[in-house]
């Protein structure tokens, strides 16, 4: 799904347009946690190369399954690719298939072996 984010948005530009994405609000929270695309540091007011509108139920969620529901609470996070020579920490959208933090090697090695064993070899 990353790489046809990029990829679509680049077609776009080559056609002369734009690609806009849109996600729930607990995706786009998702995506700031889990990677190193802070969508936070990308709020505009203009589409850019890579364009994600999130939108949200707000407080108007409720129990009601027939009920029409207005989205409402809209963000449009919006930036380049890539930004070339750029100093900022953060170069574009493609941080989005970066990592946020690295875990530390004591919690990968409790993961790995604190698990039993998928199968015995015999010889």
């Amino acid at each position: 799904m990353v790489s046809q984010l990029i990829v679509k948005s680049q077609v776009g530009m080559a056609w002369g347009g734009k690609t806009i994405w849109l996600v729930q609000d607990v995706l786009a929270d998702y995506i700031s946690k889990s990677t190193a695309l802070i969508l936070s540091q990308y709020l505009s007011d203009h589409l850019d190369e890579v364009n994600i509108l999130s939108f949200g139920y707000g407080d108007s969620f409720n129990d009601d399954r027939n009920a029409l529901i207005e989205l409402q609470d809209s963000k449009l996070f919006s930036g380049p690719i890539t930004q070339s020579g750029s100093t900022n920490s953060h170069d574009g959208f493609v941080d989005i298939v970066k990592i946020g933090a690295p875990p530390p090697k004591s919690q990968i090695w409790k993961s790995l072996l604190n698990k039993a064993p998928v199968g015995v070899w015999t010889w």
